[in-house]
């Protein structure tokens, strides 16, 4: 196991839904999912943005189309490829896997949370 996996990731919960941050681990930007999905159902902007998604800026969106509306969903964060995880505004090293803002992916990357309440 390397150094980076066993050092938890420091999170805060949000509201008691059990929303929660985390903080970018090169800067300590807060990242929650507050970049949401945002939805297309007009037919021209739905062919603009699967147009878009081809582009390589961006590869790490999501998208789902449900009931005749486009789903987009950006990152939340960035994995990189010495396993930190990072703010996309963070322009340093290889992205490697988008990160969307669930504890469940940051299980999945072998990472703990250590909640904090600053």
């Amino acid at each position: 196991m390397s150094k980076l996996s066993s050092n938890p990731i420091t999170a805060r919960l949000v509201n008691s839904t059990c929303n929660f941050e985390v903080s970018c681990e090169a800067t300590g930007k807060w990242l929650s999912i507050a970049y949401s999905s945002r939805g297309y159902s007009n037919e021209d902007k739905k062919k603009e943005m699967i147009e878009n998604l081809k582009k390589v800026e961006y590869q790490f969106h999501k998208s789902e189309e449900e009931y005749g509306i486009l789903w987009v969903t950006p990152p939340s964060g960035f994995w990189l490829s010495d396993g930190r995880l990072v703010s996309p505004c963070y322009e340093e090293g290889e992205r490697v896997k988008a990160y969307y803002g669930s504890e469940e992916e940051i299980v999945a990357m072998n990472r703990g949370l250590l909640y904090t309440n600053k």
